[in-house]
């Protein structure tokens, strides 16, 4: 589509195209070498350690060492994250979602930049997220959720389930101040995928802003229990602990 957007048609044995996959990459470049460089590190990973900055979208990145591997702060989840060699086509992947990057030299071979590969995957269909985003504008929350299984149950091949689509929702109710029909989805949510730490991350955040304390630690707390990695929950479990 662009320089920075690509994407490809994906289709199933009979031909028919059932997904999109959709690639945005992010040119970041680095600002500021790391100042310290850990006594572990390995000597081929210390290039790469430093500061990355997007301006156009205010976006920074720190690519640090723990415990002799390489990690970075991703700046979609909020939360510090391994990054893994793929040998086959030499990007670095990120653990906890399906998200690359690679690093760029200038002539005289030192890293001057990160390319951010955000790869999302579309299957076609609607996003289940909007049927229940529409039934409760018109008849409440509770109705939303009972849509959610209604089509669920129908088995409908025109709806897409993904957890990804709950909580974006929640977290557009959430926004809006619609504080208690967050929750409720992002319940529903976490009892869809009882082994995402991102939805009990959310839950959490819904508590937390609706003044229910001890529901906002304990869902913090299965998210970091699911997450080890979770910085950001360990961050407002620290405040909401104080």
């Amino acid at each position: 589509m662009t320089r920075q957007v690509n994407f490809r048609f994906d289709k199933d044995a009979d031909g028919e195209v059932e997904a999109m996959w959709l690639q945005q990459l992010m040119p970041v470049s680095k600002k500021a070498e790391q100042d310290t460089v850990p006594k572990d590190t390995p000597d081929n990973l210390q290039p790469y350690l430093g500061e990355y900055v997007y301006a156009p979208a205010n976006i920074e990145i720190k690519v640090s060492n723990n415990n002799g591997e390489l990690y970075m702060n991703d700046p979609y989840t909020k939360t510090d994250t391994k990054l893994q060699m793929n040998e086959e086509n030499g990007k670095w992947e990120l653990t906890i979602s399906n998200n690359e990057i690679s690093f760029e030299t200038d002539e005289d071979g030192n890293v001057n930049q990160l390319t951010y590969y955000q790869n999302i995957y579309l299957h076609k269909g609607v996003l289940i997220s909007n049927f229940v985003e529409e039934t409760i504008e018109e008849s409440g929350v509770d109705e939303g959720i009972n849509k959610y299984y209604e089509l669920k149950n129908a088995n409908s091949e025109n709806c897409i389930f993904n957890e990804l689509a709950l909580n974006n929702l929640g977290h557009k109710l959430l926004s809006s101040d619609k504080k208690t029909e967050a929750i409720e989805i992002f319940k529903l949510n976490a009892k869809e995928y009882p082994e995402s730490w991102n939805v009990y991350d959310s839950l959490g955040e819904a508590y937390m802003k609706n003044g229910d304390e001890k529901l906002a630690i304990m869902n913090y707390q299965e998210s970091i229990k699911l997450n080890p990695e979770n910085s950001n929950g360990e961050e407002r479990l620290a405040e909401l602990m104080q």
